[in-house]
């Protein structure tokens, strides 16, 4: 590998800790009250899967994990959007409650679709990483 190739993956490496720094804070303050039934794995487990990834098999199924956990947070910001429009459907909006009920559900909103975004991007970093890697 050439100068150039070194510092590209280290470029990468770079961006990649980036990105899960963000999203194991933005997991950590999503999932810390409220673990769901679907969260198959602990955040010890992606993290030994994302430091032994080696294989293009391990990079698409890292890909494929972080596509899911997308899928999670859109549909859940989508529930919490819906919760916080009947807020003031059904009459919640007339008092600090329903000022309070709304503002939650947006602010929930708002993680979820920037932990959404932020699977996504990681999902697309290993499908990168798999298609650069040999085996």
């Amino acid at each position: 590998m050439d100068y150039n190739g070194e510092l590209n993956m280290n470029t990468k490496r770079t961006e990649y800790q980036s990105h899960l720094r963000v999203f194991l804070v933005l997991a950590a303050v999503l999932l810390g009250g409220c673990a769901s039934p679907h969260y198959s794995a602990t955040h010890e487990q992606v993290e030994q899967r994302i430091a032994a990834a080696r294989t293009r098999a391990d990079h698409q199924s890292l890909a494929q994990f972080f596509e899911q956990e997308a899928q999670e947070s859109k549909k859940r910001a989508e529930k919490h959007r819906t919760m916080g429009k009947s807020f003031a459907i059904e009459g919640w909006g007339r008092g600090k409650a329903g000022i309070q009920a709304r503002d939650h559900c947006e602010t929930l909103v708002g993680l979820y679709e920037k932990a959404e975004q932020e699977n996504r991007s990681l999902a697309a970093l290993h499908r990168q990483l798999a298609a650069e890697t040999s085996e």
